[in-house]
C-alpha cells in the first residue's frame, strides 16, 4: 500500500505598516517590530527603515503577540495579541512611539 505524500504547506500572512512618532507623525527608523507566535513562541521580526519607518513581516497563519521596541523611543501601546488569518492578508498595522 502506497502512502500519499503530505503537502505540509503552511498558510502565510503578511503584516506591513509604519512605526510613527506619536507627537510629530514622522516615521521612526530602526525600530524592531516583533511578532511572537503564542503557540510556538517563534518570532518573526523586521526593522523599520528610512524616513517612513516602514516594515513588512511574512509569517505563518496563527495568533501572535505584537510589539515594537526602539533604543531611544517608548512604545505608546503595550504588546497585544492578534490572530493573523490569511483571508485578511495583507494586514496594515501601524505602531506609535514617543521619542525624546
Amino acid at each position: 500500500m502506497a502512502l500519499a505524500a503530505s503537502t505540509g504547506a503552511c498558510t502565510v500572512v503578511q503584516a506591513r505598516g509604519v512605526v510613527l512618532d506619536r507627537d510629530t507623525g514622522d516615521g521612526i527608523p530602526d525600530a524592531l517590530v516583533i511578532f511572537t507566535n503564542v503557540n510556538t513562541n517563534v518570532t518573526f521580526t523586521d526593522t523599520s527603515v528610512g524616513p517612513s519607518g516602514a516594515y513588512s513581516v511574512v509569517m505563518s497563519e496563527d495568533t501572535y503577540i505584537l510589539q515594537v521596541v526602539h533604543p531611544t523611543c517608548t512604545s505608546v501601546d503595550a504588546p497585544f495579541e492578534n490572530p493573523m488569518l490569511q483571508m485578511f492578508s495583507p494586514y496594515t498595522i501601524n505602531f506609535f512611539m514617543t521619542c525624546p
